[in-house]
């Protein structure tokens, strides 16, 4: 182990050790979390593009990082899959309005 993050294991770490972690390696991206509900429904990209009114390429380039998803496209991805933009954007709990 060279000492990163990226090299700690889930058998290592101590669960009073996680709040000190950093939250980025732990964090799943937009298009991961878009990519990991898109997969727990069983859909294809083709599909999920033709509900929001999306092309294939397009929510490829947004579930790789390789494109960023516009306000519209958010608000489409949370509707439809009925997740908070708190969650898909990754904002913490800490940061949102209470």
């Amino acid at each position: 182990m060279n000492g990163t993050t990226a090299d700690v294991t889930i058998a290592d770490v101590n669960t009073a050790d996680v709040d000190t972690m950093e939250v980025s390696s732990m964090e799943l991206s937009f298009g991961e979390k878009v990519r990991n509900l898109r997969e727990d429904r069983d859909m294809n990209q083709t599909q999920l593009g033709a509900s929001l009114h999306m092309t294939q390429r397009k929510l490829s380039y947004i579930e790789c990082g390789k494109s960023e998803p516009s306000v519209e496209d958010i608000i489409a991805f949370c509707h439809y899959f009925k997740v908070s933009a708190d969650y898909l954007l990754g904002i913490p709990e800490d940061y949102r309005r209470k």
